[in-house]
């Protein structure tokens, strides 16, 4: 469950274990924490902190959301944290489950490279990533940017909290982030000796160990050391039944080892270096459906079932949830990544001094079956990237107890991706797309390569700052602004080859040249833009009484113009304009004195302006990016936190979000708007989507839960509680691609997390029994139209019901 972190110790007992993280969960929802201290900068844990947290909390939840400590309820932001100990027992190691604890987060993931992270349905469409424009959610590790969401998939081995921010986060955090940020702390070395582990054991051959040990290196305690690490293996839930081989397996580790050097209570050095490697044979989509008719009534020119006989081909049933494919070409994902980062805190006469540096790579390396048969359509398709980037931040943050407290920083990124993207048709792609066998035809596609490289890089420039002036003990505004240099090059470079046209004639030459230039031709251009970009922040908050407070807020953002590196028809700009988003709040934020009752809610109206979005032409397989001129996102977001009695707590976090394409006149058709002009498919149309919704939202989604914790008296080993947790997460329908496709709908679905098990009062030991997706609900994260217009549907599905056992030790 979600809490907030507190500045007190723990309560003893175990009957309070529970209801107080469950308290903090819902407390924290619109509030939260994020890094950064005006003491030692510092809000992250150690091991023996995290065990504090696991083992109960005092009533009054402290955040510093605004790089200073204060009380979760007296702050005018509008985010969420989650703690450690809710991810782990919910079996949470990265951001791809983290939606089911915030309603207004989505995270969709085609596959790691092609992640897309929404905070109120905007920072990124769902489509194809690409890597001319930059996220619009940012993801921060220990204050780094991750800059690619494929980053956020490794699964990370000692978490200590994650903090979901919404809005434009420009006037306090690094890198400016137009839609909101996601923050992930890490453990921190303590001065004594700590240890934490967990082993966890499932079905699907499920296997997870992790474990983080710290403590001091010298012996007067000023330089400690940690070493966490991770180790996770899963079988497979899809069977290929061309090979007999299990997919959407998957095994990664991570490894992070720290030094902290605090030589006086007044300066402290953090060291962080890290490794990660992942592979996995995923992800697999399944085919879920076939249209034969088009929106018109006209019949689907040769389409998937009259391809598949032409080729000889005998399909699978269309049963998705019979988890079977029969794809010929090698799926997997391995990725690399990893860094090292320097954090320098300096305390000088009541002003807290912060550098941080950091250094990061990340090496992508896919291959894909997007014909998903066992037909040798395509035979390669797949995108790698090799991606370098450096970080340097500079921050001051004000004390306390000022009139006027204040923080601000200068930024510098860096960033370089190297991409290589390659192509290759089969020998039955003159028959699947061509419709043909011919010898003109199999010369034209068989064989037939195109082979890009595309090198974005990026040099962006920052200051920012953000001063809260208290106008009287009940009245605060906050005002904040940003400015941003940013400068994009890049280069293109794509080439064909195919079989040797020699033996034909001139006619046929033609022809063959002709068919190959409608897939892709050489092509060879440079790009470059600079933009100044503005952001800013203002707010006031109205303490009406000490349990009561309201606010009011006003963001702007701005993203950076993109970079069109593909091979682009003539009429597609190479430059897309930058992105600039507006946002206003309203809220509130009440509780009883003790806090057994909470309720915060908020009001958010945000106009997006030519917001940045990523197409795809399903005709011949090419990407491209394009603003659409506005969007808008409006909503409610609430929070309710009880405790009835003792040992038990509540709550529920929900969100209604209308995000709609306010001016979208001439967007590429949906698959089923096509039309058939003489026997052939007709794809050059467009059609106005003003007023209807953005993909990837659901206009109405809640998380909900509690846990009861019993004392069950003592034993061999201290006294011993029981408890039982469980969370429920439900989201209704919403479209998955761009053209919102009739077809691209998934249906609402709900999903239910259960947990029950023992552990000592002092939280040494832990066992636990979980199941998620509990019932076993059968759902799609989504379904497009494949390539190549046959009507064919693929769906990524979601995990089916898994069953465990988690094992942990605190020393």
């Amino acid at each position: 469950m979600i809490r907030a972190f507190t500045a007190h110790g723990p309560v003893r007992g175990a009957r309070r274990t529970l209801f107080a993280i469950a308290r903090g969960l819902a407390l924290s929802s619109l509030c939260g924490t994020a890094t950064g201290n005006a003491a030692d900068g510092n809000e992250d844990r150690t091991a023996k902190e995290f065990l504090a947290i696991s083992e109960g909390s005092p009533e009054v939840v402290y955040v510093t959301a605004r790089r200073r400590t204060e009380r979760a309820q007296d702050v005018p932001i509008s985010l969420t944290a989650v703690s450690g100990y809710t991810l782990e027992a919910n079996g949470v190691s990265n951001v791809l489950k983290l939606n089911q604890f915030v309603p207004t987060l989505q995270v969709f993931s085609f596959n790691p490279r092609n992640t897309s992270i929404t905070i109120r349905g905007l920072g990124a469409n769902i489509a194809i990533t690409n890597d001319g424009i930059e996220p619009g959610v940012g993801v921060y590790v220990d204050g780094v940017l991750q800059a690619r969401p494929a980053e956020a998939i490794f699964d990370l081995p000692d978490i200590a909290s994650v903090e979901v921010l919404r809005g434009p986060q420009g006037t306090l955090y690094g890198k400016n982030s137009v839609a909101g940020a996601v923050n992930i702390n890490t453990l921190r070395p303590g001065p004594t000796f700590e240890a934490y582990g967990r082993i966890s054991f499932g079905d699907f051959g499920y296997k997870q160990f992790s474990g983080t040990v710290s403590g001091p290196v010298d012996a007067n305690g000023k330089l400690s050391a940690g070493l966490s690490a991770l180790y996770t293996d899963r079988g497979g839930f899809f069977k290929d039944v061309f090979n007999g081989k299990r997919l959407e397996n998957y095994r990664d580790y991570s490894v992070r080892g720290q030094l902290l050097y605090q030589p006086t209570g007044d300066f402290s050095l953090r060291v962080i270096a890290d490794y990660a490697y992942y592979n996995s044979l995923r992800p697999v989509r399944a085919i879920s459906g076939v249209v034969t008719t088009l929106a018109n009534g006209q019949a689907l020119p040769r389409n998937f079932y009259q391809r598949a006989a032409a080729a000889g081909y005998t399909p699978l049933p269309i049963d998705p949830y019979a988890r079977l494919t029969d794809a010929n070409t090698p799926i997997y994902s391995k990725m690399a990544q990893g860094g090292g980062s320097a954090e320098a805190n300096w305390n000088v006469g009541g002003v807290l001094l912060t550098s941080i540096s950091s250094y990061r790579s990340w090496k992508w390396r896919p291959s894909n079956d997007d014909d998903l048969t066992s037909l040798a359509v395509m035979a390669k398709a797949q995108q790698q990237n090799d991606d370098r980037q450096v970080t340097q931040e500079l921050r001051v943050a004000s004390t306390l107890g000022r009139a006027v407290e204040f923080s601000g920083g200068l930024y510098y990124f860096w960033e370089q991706i190297d991409g290589l993207g390659q192509l290759q048709y089969g020998p039955d792609a003159p028959i699947w797309i061509l419709g043909s066998t011919s010898p003109v035809s199999k010369a034209a596609l068989d064989g037939f390569t195109i082979s890009a490289t595309s090198v974005p890089r990026i040099n962006s420039y920052a200051g920012y700052g953000q001063a809260t002036w208290h106008i009287s003990p009940d009245v605060d505004l906050t005002g904040g602004a940003r400015y941003t240099y940013e400068y994009k090059t890049g280069g293109y470079a794509q080439t064909v080859a195919g079989a040797s046209v020699s033996g034909f004639t001139s006619a046929e030459q033609a022809t063959i040249q002709a068919t190959r230039a409608l897939f892709g031709t050489a092509n060879n251009y440079s790009v470059r833009t600079s933009n100044n970009l503005l952001g800013g922040l203002a707010t006031l908050a109205y303490h009406v009484t000490d349990g009561v407070m309201t606010y009011a807020t006003y963001s702007h953002g701005e993203k950076s113009a993109g970079l069109n590196l593909a091979n682009l028809a003539i009429a597609v700009p190479k430059i897309v304009a930058p992105e600039s988003v507006d946002n206003y709040e309203i809220g509130f934020k009440s509780s009883l004195p003790d806090e057994r009752l909470t309720f915060n809610a908020d009001l958010f109206w945000t106009d997006d302006t030519n917001y940045q979005t990523t197409l795809l032409d399903t005709s011949n397989f090419v990407i491209y990016l394009a603003n659409i001129p506005a969007v808008r996102s409006r909503g409610l977001e609430a929070d309710v936190t009880a405790r009835p009695f003792e040992g038990l707590s509540t709550y529920l976090s929900a969100a209604y979000i209308d995000a709609t394409y306010v001016s979208y006149p001439n967007a590429p058709a949906p698959f089923e708007a096509y039309t058939v002009v003489a026997g052939r498919l007709n794809t050059n149309i467009t059609v106005d989507l003003s007023n209807r919704p953005l993909p990837a939202v659901s206009k109405w989604a809640f998380s909900l839960g509690g846990e009861y914790s019993q004392n069950l008296g003592d034993s061999g080993l201290g006294n011993i509680a029981g408890y039982l947790g469980i969370d429920e997460s439900y989201r209704s329908g919403y479209f998955t691609n761009t053209s919102l496709s009739i077809y691209s709908r998934v249906p609402s679905y709900d999903l239910t997390n259960v947990r029950v098990g023992l552990r000592t009062s002092d939280g040494r030991w832990d066992v636990q029994v979980w199941a998620r997706n509990l019932f076993d609900r059968k759902y799609k994260i989504s379904q497009v139209p494949l390539v190549f217009n046959s009507g064919a549907l693929s769906a990524l599905l979601g995990d089916p019901r898994t069953i465990g056992v988690t094992f942990g030790a605190r020393f």
